[in-house]
């Protein structure tokens, strides 16, 4: 009866730790769908930097670049007058939402114990719709290829300046101050992050530094982030990414313009769009026309009435002791009557465009 009852005894504890085993897997289940169901572990708490006298928020720049396509398309502010609009500025969100958006991305963040988290959404690059009318270089499958400067795009923070009753820029990322890590590098290129003691040694296959702008390998719409980083990687205590959204044409740079007239834009002239003193091409290919100048006077040359193609101070191929190089204009040293004769090549593009002649010469 004794030896019976052990047996029992013994029965029931196996039974007791079989019945354990079972919950004890049971809940680590749970936890599992719980951590899922939470996207991965990842907070969904909105990262945003508190605001402070010389911080605000984040916001997008570019030469040309903005948000939307089409009829819904608006500028973002443009970088060289560092203008921060409503458009481009960024919102600040979870770690859970970015790794819902790319969830590389996140985890990168993640492990740079991002305290500081923003997105733009929508933002076009890289399209004629966005065309900056200049060429920058950039690495992609390890080779140097040319893009349009629509192509470009850099981050800004920013405060309220309550003199001027308006937002202004603070910190650029990236920039020679404010190295940035690449979240996404199929998507976005960036420029070496090591700050170069000799002029070519932190120089990548595009022949850019520090210095050079973060720019989209292809064209499209995308979402672009900015994180701040507490724990530092490769160095960087700020990090940028690009998430496509939707692939657009690209602008091709080679694309041919020919030449319909030349004119000169400037003080004396005009600096509209769709103004200017119109040359004479003579049989040569050479366009010339005279113009009488004051001292301070600035002129420029532009093809087509259009922006996209001008000529200034450092296009001049002679005399340029003689003028002042203001903002890339010529500006006038000595009064008088000019020549000024030019010659580019027809038809344009971006890839080629160079003055094969340019100079400004004051008649006796």
């Amino acid at each position: 009866m004794f030896h019976n009852q052990n047996i029992f005894q013994i029965m029931e504890g196996d039974l007791k730790m079989k019945i354990r085993k079972i919950l004890a897997s049971l809940v680590a289940v749970s936890a599992l769908a719980a951590l899922a169901s939470c996207g991965g572990g990842y907070s969904d708490e909105v990262l945003e930097q508190k605001a402070t006298d010389d911080f605000s928020g984040y916001a997008a720049l570019g030469a040309t670049i903005g948000v939307g396509e089409g009829d819904n398309f608006k500028r973002i502010g443009d970088w060289a007058g560092v203008q921060v609009v409503d458009a481009g500025k960024m919102t600040a969100i979870s770690l859970k939402k970015l790794s819902t958006l790319d969830e590389t991305a996140a985890k990168k963040a993640q492990e740079g114990k991002v305290s500081g988290l923003y997105i733009l959404e929508h933002v076009q690059l890289g399209t004629e719709q966005v065309k900056a009318g200049w060429v920058t270089n950039i690495v992609k499958d390890g080779e140097k290829v040319e893009r349009d400067g629509g192509y470009c795009i850099k981050a800004v923070s920013y405060k309220h300046d309550a003199d001027l009753d308006k937002y202004v820029t603070q910190g650029w990322f990236s920039s020679a101050e404010n190295h940035c890590y690449n979240l996404t590098p199929s998507t976005l290129y960036t420029c070496p992050v090591k700050t170069p003691t000799d002029a070519d040694e932190a120089k990548d296959v595009a022949g850019n530094d520090h210095n050079g702008n973060p720019a989209a390998i292809n064209a499209g719409l995308y979402t672009f982030v900015v994180a701040k980083l507490d724990n530092k990687l490769d160095g960087c205590s700020y990090a940028l990414g690009l998430i496509q959204e939707k692939e657009l044409e690209g602008y091709d740079i080679a694309k041919p313009f020919p030449v319909t007239k030349m004119a000169v834009m400037g003080t004396k002239t005009s600096w509209d769009a769709d103004k200017g003193l119109e040359m004479t091409k003579d049989a040569n290919g050479n366009y010339t026309v005279s113009l009488d100048l004051e001292v301070d006077d600035q002129i420029k040359v532009k093809a087509n009435l259009d922006w996209t193609f001008s000529w200034g101070f450092d296009a001049l191929t002679a005399g340029k002791d003689n003028f002042d190089n203001e903002g890339g204009n010529i500006k006038i040293k000595t009064a008088g009557n000019y020549l000024i004769t030019i010659k580019v090549p027809d038809p344009l593009s971006m890839a080629d465009n160079a003055a094969s002649v340019f100079t400004v010469e004051v008649r006796s």
